[in-house]
């Protein structure tokens, strides 16, 4: 990840979250300074096997029992976050 002069955060982070400052100084000298915390959310959908609890076996019984995995489909939209930093 990179953040360049004019303010574009870009790159591809890979995992887990980072923690940064972004430190901002006008022409005058003042500076003032942020700090963020970039979140890769979790690409992965809410899986549920069903059921919750197997029924009870009966010993020298066979014993059969589906288990079912489905997958909550999920829309994911990406969104831009600017912030400008302004001194008076």
């Amino acid at each position: 990840m990179s953040l360049s002069s004019g303010g574009l955060l870009s790159g591809t982070p890979l995992s887990g979250s980072s923690i940064f400052t972004v430190t901002a100084t006008d022409t005058n000298g003042c500076k003032t300074s942020a700090i963020y915390t970039l979140v890769l959310a979790n690409d992965c959908p809410p899986i549920t096997v069903t059921p919750t609890s197997l029924p009870n076996a009966t010993a020298g019984q066979p014993y059969n029992q589906t288990l079912v995995a489905s997958v909550e489909c999920r829309h994911i939209r990406s969104r831009s976050i600017a912030e400008r930093f302004l001194r008076d």
